[in-house]
């Protein structure tokens, strides 16, 4: 598997577009110490069939996240579905009776939500519970061949060494479903690990650290690190 084609990044797909590999729908929000988890946990069972009837899935919800620019914990979570189509994850996000409202989750209110094509089905998809979120966007002096050639070429080389799954997503844009404000150039991309303890490995390889600084010397890079609960109220 290449995952660097030189079509393997999809321009902003529009209302519809997919592959046959479906989207991830994200849906992001402050946890308040906790105290809003609850509320979306419960709105996760709720959806549930109308998930199922939208021809989607619950992939998991994530309590805490991440962040590695700069190295910190945050104050978000995060919750990840699976759709065919981003037709169908708009649908869902703008009907359900709960997720529609705009102060969800209540009080603050403040969730945002995408959704974003998938390049490709990953091996032992069920075993992968770690993602690693980034959002890039490219310094004026980098082009992008520059970029895929020196940074993300070498990243994939070095995650598959390690049998993760490197950009699993790899879209530019993604379709805003409620105030996931990037610009339509930014890089959003995905990739799977097996659990915080995989990604710990591969960061002790000595090209970790040579390939992150390279990068971030050719983009700004909101990159964020998420391990998912595959059990909506455990």
């Amino acid at each position: 598997m290449d995952p660097f084609e030189s079509s393997s990044l999809p321009q902003h797909h529009s209302h519809g577009r997919h592959s046959n590999d479906g989207v991830y729908m994200f849906l992001r929000f402050p946890t308040n110490n906790g105290t809003t988890v609850g509320v979306v946990q419960q709105a996760v069972v709720l959806a549930q069939r109308a998930v199922t009837n939208l021809r989607g899935r619950f992939v998991g919800i994530a309590r805490k996240t991440w962040d590695l620019t700069p190295s910190k914990w945050k104050d978000e979570a995060v919750v990840v579905f699976w759709f065919r189509t981003t037709d169908n994850a708009r649908t869902f996000f703008v009907s359900d009776m709960r997720m529609k409202q705009p102060d969800f989750p209540a009080p603050a209110g403040l969730c945002d939500a995408w959704a974003v094509v998938r390049a490709y089905i990953p091996s032992d998809e069920l075993d992968l519970n770690t993602f690693m979120l980034s959002e890039a966007q490219l310094k004026r002096h980098t082009h992008y061949e520059d970029y895929k050639e020196k940074f993300a070429s070498r990243f994939a080389s070095l995650l598959l060494d390690y049998r993760a799954q490197p950009f699993v997503v790899q879209s530019v844009g993604a379709e805003m479903l409620r105030r996931y404000h990037v610009s339509r150039d930014t890089l959003v991309t995905v990739h799977l690990f097996r659990d915080p303890a995989h990604l710990a490995q591969i960061k002790r390889d000595p090209r970790w650290h040579d390939i992150i600084t390279l990068q971030r010397e050719m983009a700004d890079d909101n990159c964020s690190v998420f391990t998912i609960d595959t059990r909506a109220c455990p």
